[in-house]
């Protein structure tokens, strides 16, 4: 929801994977709503919306989803997902440091959860295989 960008029209309430997240989204975009009111108040550039239009994708893909089926159904390509995916790593990564210990562990648990496939880490000669 924070990092995604959609190109062109993008579905009005997201696919979610379960009540819990469409919980979460609902209770982020409130919160989203309070920080553009305080931005317009103090004539600051808008940070832009909250698009959860690959949540579903990100789900499926941590819940063990083949690339094929995470994409099928979307206009989103292999590569586009990928670099999404990555910059989900990341945002867990900062999570992980930042956070109490519960949602540290989810966040780790999310990001080897992702860390499969096409999005594998990249090990360096330097490094063995």
């Amino acid at each position: 929801m924070l990092i995604h960008e959609p190109r062109g029209e993008e579905q009005l309430e997201p696919r979610m994977p379960n009540v819990e997240t469409t919980e979460a989204y609902h209770e982020m975009v409130a919160v989203w709503s309070q920080l553009q009111d305080r931005e317009a108040d103090k004539r600051l550039a808008s940070a832009g919306q909250l698009d959860a239009g690959i949540a579903w994708m990100i789900h499926r893909w941590a819940s063990g989803g083949s690339l094929e089926d995470v994409l099928k159904g979307s206009d989103m390509s292999a590569g586009d997902f990928v670099r999404r995916s990555r910059q989900v790593i990341d945002l867990l990564g900062q999570v992980a440091q930042a956070a109490q210990p519960d949602v540290a562990d989810n966040a780790r648990s999310a990001t080897a959860a992702m860390l499969r496939g096409v999005l594998r880490p990249i090990v360096s000669a330097s490094q063995g295989s």
